[in-house]
């Protein structure tokens, strides 16, 4: 039969179903030969968002976070250059970065870091009429944006970064080492960017508010503490896109065997 490979984030969403784990345990023995986990286990083990992760620790392989390409090569013709020192706020998508951009346009209005120029990255899922809304209420030095091509390189420049807890933002974020302020989206069974922007916090790397502790006052407080304290390196695995593919072929040109075993420093061994 041809190779089955499961491709996980470093974080389950928890299930609703409190059988769901087990079934997946069942599936993942039965139909599948390994999960690439694309994360790094010093950092956040599978464990610790699957608690039956240990029954199928021969089935893991943790390939390293897969971080996207230095933005430099990447940055379009349509990005004009951005100033060093901005107030760099994102919402990642946009689906559900709505009250995370108008706390922050509230944070600006009363005066929080007037001096600088703050710039809103919405992402391309916000609802157009929300954007426009928006737009329509912007302080002065304040722009708006869907997406940039080159935010990594921003992030780089920035005084400070506002943003949820997705992966990619996340590992742009340690990557440029910028103060950081972190607002996880977490309503409902929604725990992997909490756990993620937790991990960090407890490591020295951001600020975290909750989101229904969310405000224009805390979040001005956050920035304050977030620039006055410099952020501690959290060195992860992020070698994840070229571990990967080196996985996948050596498994495909060596179909006759499904037995190895993982090292995080070689990536796999057959034995």
């Amino acid at each position: 039969r041809p190779l089955v490979l499961c491709s996980l984030r470093d974080i389950v969403v928890a299930p609703s179903d409190p059988r769901r784990p087990g079934e997946i345990v069942e599936r993942v023995r039965k139909w599948f030969d390994f999960v690439l986990v694309h994360g790094d286990p010093a950092f956040i083990p599978l464990e610790a968002s699957f608690p039956l992760a240990s029954q199928i620790r021969d089935r893991l392989i943790y390939t390293g976070y897969i971080a996207e390409a230095d933005a430099a090569g990447r940055a379009t013709k349509s990005d004009d250059a951005a100033p060093e020192g901005e107030v760099v706020v994102s919402a990642g998508g946009g689906a559900v970065g709505g009250a995370l951009l108008r706390t922050a346009i509230e944070t600006r209005r009363r005066g929080c870091l007037a001096q600088v120029g703050w710039r809103l990255l919405t992402g391309p899922n916000l609802p157009e009429p929300e954007f426009r809304a928006l737009a329509a209420a912007l302080p002065e030095r304040v722009l708006i944006e869907r997406y940039r091509s080159d935010f990594p390189q921003i992030l780089r420049r920035c005084l400070v970064s506002v943003s949820q807890g997705g992966y990619n933002t996340v590992l742009d974020i340690l990557a440029a080492r910028a103060p950081a302020v972190v607002v996880p989206f977490a309503t409902g069974r929604e725990t992997e960017q909490n756990l993620r922007a937790q991990r960090l916090a407890a490591r020295g790397a951001v600020e975290v508010i909750a989101p229904d502790e969310l405000s224009p006052e805390r979040l001005a407080l956050a920035i304050d503490r977030a620039i006055a304290t410099r952020p501690a390196i959290v060195s992860i695995d992020t070698g994840g896109a070229r571990r990967s593919a080196e996985l996948i072929a050596n498994m495909i040109r060596s179909p006759q065997s499904r037995i190895w075993r993982c090292s995080r420093t070689t990536g796999m061994i057959r034995q």
